[in-house]
């Protein structure tokens, strides 16, 4: 009796089951995971070193331009500026580098958020479906992310973000202390890809004239 028809079969059910197993992983990922997971989040633990500079632009003008150097490992953080170059330990913040750790925080969290969603703990995560964009007016899948009043430099903000299908944000709004009014709207543009970690590096407001960007970007 020939056998190879059986053994087909067997492999074509092999090959099904496992599908079916690799769909039941992807949708037991929560929509914080999924967003990590879009911008690489597998590959961070790889990087131990990142460095970048953190711009902001009014009407054609640099109002902030400010480099800052990570060593994940060792917990040190270098900020190199117009004025000074300061370093400190991560876990060692007094009262004298509170403004500098603050500075940090605010420029890794608009490069990294999407890590952030599943860094921090006291945060709630909010999927409102599909609902249009503030900039675009294009449908995205609205999540929110809504940190806890207490702790933190900021606590009790909020971030609206508009995620597309491949779970990558293409637009978001902050909203200070929670408040329901929409403190700034930005997009999410200039993606590149280094070392496996997925960054947006250029965020404008809806007329255009002030822009967050970053330059100088290195993970290894």
């Amino acid at each position: 009796m020939n056998k190879l028809p059986e053994l087909i079969i067997i492999l074509l059910l092999f090959i099904s089951c496992t599908k079916q197993e690799n769909k039941k992983e992807v949708a037991k990922l929560s929509d914080a995971e999924q967003i990590a997971k879009a911008y690489g989040i597998d590959n961070i633990a790889n990087i131990k070193h990142l460095q970048y500079t953190f711009n902001i632009q009014k009407d054609d003008t640099l109002r902030v331009s400010r480099s800052w150097q990570w060593d994940r490992e060792s917990g040190e953080i270098t900020l190199i500026s117009k004025q000074d170059t300061t370093t400190y330990q991560q876990n060692a913040v007094n009262d004298a580098l509170k403004n500098t750790d603050h500075r940090f925080i605010n420029d890794k969290y608009w490069l990294l958020f999407p890590f952030q969603l599943v860094w921090d703990n006291d945060l709630t995560i909010t999927n409102s479906g599909k609902q249009k964009a503030p900039i675009s007016n294009k449908l995205y899948t609205k999540i929110t992310a809504q940190y806890g009043d207490k702790g933190g430099y900021t606590p009790g903000d909020a971030y609206d973000l508009y995620v597309d299908d491949q779970w990558l944000i293409r637009e978001w709004t902050f909203r200070k202390g929670g408040q329901e009014k929409p403190s700034l709207s930005t997009t999410w543009e200039g993606y590149h890809t280094i070392n496996g970690i997925k960054i947006s590096t250029i965020r404008t407001n809806n007329t255009g004239d002030f822009s967050i960007f970053f330059t100088d970007v290195v993970f290894k």
